[in-house]
């Protein structure tokens, strides 16, 4: 038997954080996730504009544009045409780049992948290559489209010279042979003197 006058104690309410934490649990988890996500974007965004503008990143493209073959699979202007993967280590005189652009023209899209050391604060390509059409291009080896002529063969005086027709320091170029013009050329009457 209970004595009279005791009441059992009152139930004690749960606090607040008690009632409320999983909604609480989930506004910070989501939070995080926007934190993360907002950071991871503005780190790309970042590292895009240094990547597209490093002048190793405009010459790759550059030479893309000027290679017949590329522009024949691709169409032209070839412009970058999504997310450029990779790196670009620029310290002063020395640095490495390493490039994987996604490009595309009018008639279709391709990738470009571009490898390139800095010495001396100069860039050089050590690969070059894009991949279009099913085949890879290797842009390196490949004469640029200014180099052609508008049938597909080589400009003047790039041909090798036949043996023996080279030239001499301090000499002109070789004139091929022409035809007189008409008004200069002998007539029948003025030759024979009679």
């Amino acid at each position: 038997m209970t004595p009279q006058g005791q009441a059992g104690a009152p139930a004690q309410q749960p606090g607040w954080f008690s009632r409320n934490w999983k909604w609480l649990a989930g506004v910070g988890c989501l939070s995080l996730f926007l934190c993360c996500g907002i950071f991871g974007a503005v780190t790309w965004f970042t590292a895009k504009k240094v990547i597209e503008g490093s002048p190793v990143f405009a010459e790759a493209l550059q030479k893309a544009n000027l290679n017949p073959e590329v522009t024949a699979a691709l169409g032209s202007p070839i412009t970058p045409g999504g997310m450029v993967q990779g790196a670009v280590k620029d310290s002063g005189g020395t640095g490495t780049a390493s490039l994987t652009v996604p490009i595309e023209g009018p008639k279709g899209k391709g990738t470009l992948y571009a490898e390139a050391t800095k010495s001396a604060g100069k860039w050089n390509f050590t690969s070059l290559k894009a991949d279009v059409g099913g085949k890879s291009v290797d842009l390196l080896t490949t004469p640029p489209m200014k180099d052609l002529l508008p049938g597909g063969g080589a400009p003047p005086g790039s041909e090798p010279r036949p043996p023996g027709d080279e030239l001499i320091p301090g000499e002109d170029a070789p004139v091929p042979d022409e035809a007189p013009p008409e008004d200069e050329a002998p007539s029948d009457d003025q030759g024979s003197g009679d």
